[in-house]
This record gives C-alpha cells, sequence and structure tokens, in this order.
C-alpha cells in the first residue's frame, strides 16, 4: 500500500514539473494579428465574477459607429489601483485584440484611453500588466 502512494505521489510530482515546463502562451486568447482601435461611448459598465476566489473582471459595453461591441478590460483590483474607473457615457479608445470567445465578438483591451489619461493592461504580446513579475 505504501509503495503505490509512493508510485501515485512520484507520477504526480512528474506531471506537475513537465505541466510547468510547457510554454505559456501571453494572454491566452489574446492574438497581437488582430488588434484593433476603436472609439465609442461605453453603454454598461459590468463587473463579471470568476472562479472561488471571487476574481472580478471589469466588461464595458462599448457602442462605436460600426457596433457595439464587449470590451473585457482587466480585474477590478488592478484597475482601481491604477486609479481608473468607468461610467456609462463615457467616452473612450480602446486598443486590444478582437478575437471571438464563445461565439461573441470581444475586444481583449491592452490600452484603454479616457481624456488624456491611459490605462494600461496588456504588453505588445498580450501579456497582462497584472500578474506580476515575468520570466
Amino acid at each position: 500500500m505504501r509503495k503505490n502512494l509512493l508510485v501515485f505521489f512520484g507520477i504526480l510530482l512528474s506531471a506537475s514539473i513537465l505541466l510547468m515546463a510547457q510554454p505559456q502562451r501571453p494572454g491566452r486568447f489574446y492574438n497581437p494579428e488582430t488588434v484593433v482601435t476603436v472609439s465609442g461611448e461605453v453603454q454598461n459598465v459590468e463587473t463579471r465574477t470568476f472562479g472561488p476566489s471571487g476574481f472580478g473582471l471589469i466588461v464595458l459595453l462599448l457602442k462605436t459607429d460600426k457596433e457595439t461591441i464587449s470590451v473585457n478590460v482587466g480585474p477590478e483590483q488592478y484597475v482601481s489601483s491604477q486609479n481608473f474607473k468607468f461610467e456609462k457615457g463615457d467616452k473612450i479608445e480602446v486598443k486590444g485584440s478582437k478575437v471571438e470567445i464563445r461565439g461573441e465578438n470581444v475586444i481583449l483591451a491592452a490600452e484603454i484611453r479616457k481624456g488624456d489619461k491611459v490605462l494600461k493592461l496588456r504588453d505588445e504580446n498580450g501579456m497582462p500588466l497584472w500578474g506580476g513579475p515575468r520570466r
């Protein structure tokens, strides 16, 4: 029994090491080849909660000249730490990757301009700036 337990944990440890060694994609869905810049008016501001930790993602509904599209901004905590706030009616310019997630067109924001303020959210490869130091 003890030998089986040791073998199990050995396999588990090996699998964990292999997974950590895998190259990581810079922003999970972010695609630098689909970067767009759009301007419009914020129609709605929503915080969507994810996972057991209650991670809050700010999502804007942005009306542009051509369409109304969801903009995934970033974690509520990061945005507020940058002294940034969004409200219905705000006129903003968004630069980010336009992708399809679950059948819906979404912009994963890399940078948002509001008046003379700029909120930086991702680097040029789509790596989130709120994630701490990178290797």
